[in-house]
């Protein structure tokens, strides 16, 4: 699986992620000079370089990932994990989902990861 992390996304989780996820490939918003890209920018982004969006933002990047389905653009698929779950638990959820899911099964799909 492809991701790109979402630049509020906890380091901490991104962090283990990189260290336990061997196939899976992590790309924070800021390597790609994207940390003040609005929404619609990173999905836009995202969907062109195939990647799924890792955030915390339900917000305002779920419902612009909502928004951009209903409009009919490709979206690579978004995964929301909630801000409050503690940081082990956060990693585990993640971690099942890139076990469960590919790119394509998440194609156009907002996956809420777990519950806070």
């Amino acid at each position: 699986m492809r991701l790109l992390v979402d630049h509020n996304f906890d380091e901490r989780v991104v962090n283990a992620l990189l260290s336990r996820t061997g196939s899976t490939e992590v790309i924070r918003a800021r390597e790609l000079g994207m940390e003040r890209a609005t929404d619609e920018q990173l999905l836009e982004r995202a969907a062109a370089d195939g990647l799924v969006v890792l955030t915390h933002d339900v917000r305002t990047l779920v419902p612009a990932a909502h928004r951009r389905v209903r409009q009919g653009e490709p979206m690579a698929g978004v995964l929301f994990v909630p801000a409050s779950l503690d940081v082990g638990r956060a990693i585990r959820a993640v971690e099942m989902v890139l076990h469960d899911f590919t790119n394509d099964s998440l194609a156009n799909r907002v996956v809420y990861v777990a519950r806070s």
